[in-house]
């Protein structure tokens, strides 16, 4: 029987590869809407992430900030 995939499961697999995800990345790879929460149930399990803030403009021109998170190396 093959192993039913899961919206965590795709979000191990893309981390595995050493994918930088954010919330909108996430969104749109897996169509998940809580990278948040993932992240918290994954470091629960032992796993360790590396963060990155970036630094984008809205469409009206605003700044806004970004976290996307990697596991660690």
């Amino acid at each position: 029987m093959k192993k039913q995939l899961t919206q965590k499961s795709e979000l191990v697999r893309l981390f595995k590869k050493g994918m930088w995800l954010s919330q909108v990345k996430a969104f749109e790879l897996v169509g998940t809407t809580r990278l948040s929460s993932y992240i918290h149930t994954l470091k629960r399990e032992g796993y360790t992430f590396e963060t990155r803030t970036k630094l984008l403009t809205t469409r009206y021109g605003n700044g806004a900030r970004i976290t996307e998170y990697r596991f660690k190396k």
